[in-house]
């Protein structure tokens, strides 16, 4: 039996396709695929899977009646269905690339903000730097509080600096280790 099945509702972005997977395999599934759509300008989960009568039936009735948290279904339509559905171990691959992709992503957006925080850090200590040349000119006591308050920035500084340094070695750690698994999963 194939079928194909759209799920409908708010259904993007609360790990559908993985709980899907995870239902589809736990029957013994040995074709499935699932991918995100966008239907009549609603959020869809496409479906398609193959397999006895009995295990596409209970997937069926499985996703009837359950849903990852922070889904919300509004509609299941299922119909019949007479063209390819790919291997489960096929969907399962291109699944874990796409979301190593997204992981990527997400490190190199962490990592541009990091970047965007440095300059600000550059450019907060250059207008400080102006300032502390019109204290010295106006106030001993003044400049005698901003060294107190100096020394803290600084130590505040540095702690951001070498924190920022830490996240980006060990993002640019964990991208590596990323790219070598998708390299690795590509070269399959």
């Amino acid at each position: 039996m194939k079928k194909e099945i759209f799920i409908f509702g708010r259904v993007h972005g609360v790990s559908y396709r993985p709980f899907l997977l995870y239902v589809a395999e736990s029957l013994g599934s040995e074709r499935f695929c699932a991918d995100n759509v966008t239907v009549d300008d609603k959020q869809a989960v496409h479906v398609l899977i193959e397999g006895d009568d009995a295990r596409v039936a209970r997937f069926i009735e499985f996703i009837k009646q359950r849903r990852p948290s922070g889904a919300e279904v509004e509609e299941v339509v299922e119909r019949d269905f007479d063209g390819f559905v790919p291997s489960i171990e096929g969907y399962y691959r291109y699944l874990t690339a796409l979301q190593l992709s997204k992981i990527v992503d997400s490190g190199i957006s962490l990592n541009r903000k990091v970047d965007k925080i440095e300059r600000g850090i550059g450019e907060l200590r250059s207008d400080l730097a102006h300032f502390i040349g019109r204290v010295e000119n106006r106030f001993d006591e003044v400049m005698r509080k901003y060294g107190e308050i100096s020394e803290k920035l600084t130590t505040i500084l540095e702690t951001l600096v070498r924190e920022s340094k830490e996240t980006r070695d060990m993002l640019n750690r964990n991208l590596e280790l990323l790219k070598k698994a998708i390299d690795k999963l590509s070269s399959k």
